[in-house]
């Protein structure tokens, strides 16, 4: 045979031997003798690749996964960098905005006291009532 096992057994030869039960029994014993060493072979083959192909999924997920966190890293540092950069102009803007409300309130204050002056001045000029 083509095997190093002989996958059936030989034929029987009524001549030789008679056909009994006992006969077709074993022979049908070594049948499936065979045919379970067969599944178990073909079922721990095909394990042994499913486990192959199961590690081989793993890396590659593994290594997608990778490519998706530094990919959102890289965009969650841009948005950081941009934000910051929001924030300073804001800051900048409110620095600007104080000192625009800080020059207006002071000239109100110099307001205040010229028309204080006016007024007493005015008073000083008005004339006395009797």
């Amino acid at each position: 045979m083509a095997t190093k096992k002989n996958i059936l057994p030989p034929p029987i030869n009524p001549q030789e031997k008679p056909i009994t039960v006992a006969v077709l029994t074993g022979k049908l014993q070594g049948l499936f003798n065979d045919v379970k060493e067969l599944v178990t072979t073909t079922v721990k083959g095909t394990e042994n690749v499913l486990r192959k192909e199961m590690q081989e999924i793993e890396k590659r997920l593994d290594t997608k996964i990778d490519g998706v966190e530094k990919r959102l890293d890289t965009k969650i540092d841009g948005v950081e960098k941009r934000l910051d950069a929001k924030i300073d102009g804001v800051r900048t803007e409110l620095k600007e905005t104080e000192a625009r409300l800080s020059g207006k309130i002071d000239k109100i204050g110099e307001r205040l006291d010229d028309h204080e002056d006016r007024i007493v001045s005015l008073e000083k000029n008005l004339p006395a009532h009797p």
